[in-house]
């Protein structure tokens, strides 16, 4: 699902016009987007957490021509997945099968070719 795709599902649901979605969506992401920003913390209970992690400086080597480089510090936006999404995401994924019998048997993948 795409930023379009959230959009039209908003419009769907709420039986909003368009346009009206899309301004919804697009207040409700900045909102996010600035909070996090500031370093503050965002939670919406049973959804997740927004918030920010500081990344320690470190060096690092490139290993093409080994040359040192200095990695500064830098804060990185960081999402947490609250407990109700954690719960659903897994009965979504209990659903359906992970592989079918035919695909575990050793006739439905081709053999590799020996050398």
């Amino acid at each position: 699902m795409i930023r379009n795709d959230l959009i039209a599902e908003l419009a769907r649901r709420a039986d909003i016009p368009h346009v009206r979605a899309h301004k919804i969506v697009d207040v409700m992401l900045s909102a996010i987007e600035e909070a996090v920003a500031k370093g503050l913390t965002l939670q919406l209970r049973g959804f997740g957490t927004f918030s920010t992690r500081e990344r320690a400086p470190v060096s690092r080597q490139n290993p093409r021509t080994g040359v040192c480089t200095d990695v500064p510090a830098k804060r990185t936006p960081v999402f947490r997945a609250g407990t109700e999404l954690l719960a659903r995401v897994d009965e979504v994924r209990s659903e359906r099968p992970l592989c079918s019998k035919s695909a575990n048997s050793k006739t439905s993948r081709p053999l590799r070719k020996q050398p």
